[in-house]
């Protein structure tokens, strides 16, 4: 039988605050404990390329799975669109 996974792959994205804030609170690991798994950058771009580069080492078992190549600009649209929503609706000045 053969079937196809739509959700082989999933990657949780959080900033700096929240990795410090929520450090050891599922799922953000404990800062002093974090696994191998947790990939940093300083810029979307450079998360983007260290993303590709772990799915490009897997890909023999993800059928060479790659981000699409509107993956920073979508995820920097989400970001805008977040900080946007806290800015007027959660804390509003």
């Amino acid at each position: 039988m053969t079937g196809t996974y739509p959700n082989l792959i999933s990657i949780l994205i959080y900033d700096e605050r929240s990795a410090v804030e929520y450090a050891g609170f599922p799922p953000i690991p404990p800062a002093s404990d974090a696994p191998g798994t947790v990939m940093r950058a300083d810029t979307l771009e450079g998360l983007a390329k260290i993303v590709d580069q772990r799915f490009a080492a897997l890909a023999a078992h993800t059928g060479a799975l790659s981000l699409d190549r509107q993956f920073v600009p979508n995820l920097r649209d989400s970001i805008t669109r977040f900080n946007f929503i806290h800015v007027a609706f959660i804390n509003p000045t």
